[in-house]
Formats: C-alpha cells, structure tokens, sequence
C-alpha cells in the first residue's frame, strides 16, 4: 500500500511460552495490523486462541460489536476441533472444554482510494491502540480521550467457549484519513503503558503535564514507582526518539537483552511484549 509503512513487529519471548501473538497482513489497496493478548491465568491454550484469532481477522473491518460475535462465531469451532485433537492430558481436555481460552483482541485497518490512505481500528481489552503524531510530538489513546492510560482499565477478553461479548469492553473507531505524520502503534498492556507514561514524563516539562503526573502518583502506588523509574525518559528530545530506540533494538536483535534490563529496572511491567 503506497503511503503506509509497516515497521518490524517488535516481539520479545520472555519465557517458554509467550502469549502475545501479532500478524500484519497487508496487500495492494488494503491490509489489516492485529495485536492480540493470551490470558496466562485465564482459561486454557490462550496463546493458541490469540494466535488463532490474529490468523482468522479478515481484510474488510469488523464494524459493530454484532459483527465480532459473528467473526467469532465463525470461527471457534475450527480452533476447537483443531486444539482438542492435540490434547493429549485429559484433565487438560477437561478444562479446555470448560472454561476456553481467553484473549484481548485489538485491530487496524488500512484502505486506499483515490491515492489516500486511510484506517478503521477496534479494541477489546487492554491491548492498546496509540496514535502519535510525529509532527507535533503529541501522542494519544482514541479509545479514552480523556485519559492516556484509560486502556488499562479495559478487562474485557474474548473467550472462544462463550459468546457474551460485552458492549463495555468493545471500542470501535471509525474510518479517518491517514497522513503521513501519523504513527498507529498496537501494543500490549505492558508496552503500552511503558510508552504512555514515558510519554507522560517527557512531556512533564510543562507544568500541565506535572500537575497530571503528580495526581497518577498519588492515585496509584504501582503507577508511582513506574514513573519514578522512568525518570530517565527525560533523556530524550521526542517521544519520536524513543520510538526508534525500539526499533533501533529490534533490528539489532537485542529486544528481548533490552526488555530484561527495563524489567530490571523497574521501568516495565513483567510480561509478554509486543509492539
């Protein structure tokens, strides 16, 4: 697709198993970017399910909540026919047939007419869609225009073995022109919040932007000592910068030596990583 650049997923397997699951699918006038979150303490296999679900995201955009439940719909009884038969363990069996598998599911989709570019997206859950604009330095989340962390709050997953998707958790932008001083990032809970709150402290030059990082301290003991540990995103002249770090890193591949030393630090919450 002319006017639209796919960065490299940037994954990093911290463990034996990694739930996160991303899949970009792009062709000549349109293509679709997933990031997808497996449950680790819900359900069964849930890393199977998010990488099922990144396979199955068709081209054309899921538009309503009505229309997941049909993409699901569609959908699980081939995961479940394909997962039982690999189950060897029947308690296993047993309880994947009982609770499922549970995942977030966020998705972008891009489309091309007249030679413009544009993009549809939807969350459920905290796998978080970020939009930057390199131009002005400004980074915000659609789904929570009122707070850059709002994603966190988001516990919706979706669970092949029920369908009582709830209104709640499911966000849906609707069709926007893309530019090119836009960046979309799909990210998982972690990394997002990692990138939100870096943010946050470079741009809490401004006095603004302190009062709100000093009421998220306050508010949140967790929240507080990522921030105090992020101290150094100061270093930075853009959260542009930081970005390329990113993928200064992945294409070094050290994305993984890098995440250790943030975890380290304090300065990223343990788990899966995908950006």
């Amino acid at each position: 697709m002319k006017g639209i650049k796919i960065d490299t997923t940037i994954r990093a397997v911290l463990g034996a198993t990694n739930f996160d699951a991303t899949i970009c699918n792009i062709e000549k006038e349109n293509g679709v970017c997933i990031i997808s979150d497996g449950g680790k303490s819900n359900g069964v296999l849930s890393n199977k399910w998010a990488q099922y679900l990144c396979e199955k995201t068709p081209l054309k955009p899921i538009m309503s909540l009505k229309n997941l439940k049909l993409f699901i719909d569609n959908i699980w009884e081939d995961f479940y026919d394909k997962t039982i038969d690999s189950i060897k363990d029947p308690f296993l069996k047993n309880k994947f047939e009982k609770q499922g598998s549970f995942s977030t599911f966020a998705a972008c989709w891009f489309s091309q007419k007249n030679s413009k570019a544009y993009y549809k997206w939807l969350s459920y859950g905290n796998s978080a869609i970020l939009l930057y604009d390199t131009k002005k330095d400004e980074l915000f989340v659609p789904q929570f225009k009122d707070s850059l962390l709002g994603f966190l709050k988001n516990k919706g997953q979706i669970n092949w073995n029920d369908d009582n998707l709830k209104d709640e958790f499911f966000i849906y932008g609707r069709k926007k022109e893309f530019n090119k001083d836009l960046k979309i990032i799909l990210a998982t809970d972690a990394i997002a919040e990692h990138l939100a709150l870096s943010y946050l402290i470079l741009k809490s030059r401004d006095d603004d932007y302190w009062e709100n990082l000093q009421q998220l301290m306050r508010s949140d003991q967790k929240l507080s000592a990522l921030i105090y540990n992020n101290r150094e995103s100061f270093a930075y002249n853009s959260f542009n910068e930081l970005l390329e770090r990113w993928q200064k890193e992945d294409e070094n591949n050290t994305v993984s030596d890098y995440v250790n030393q943030l975890q380290r630090r304090g300065q990223l919450a343990v788990d899966d990583v995908a950006l």
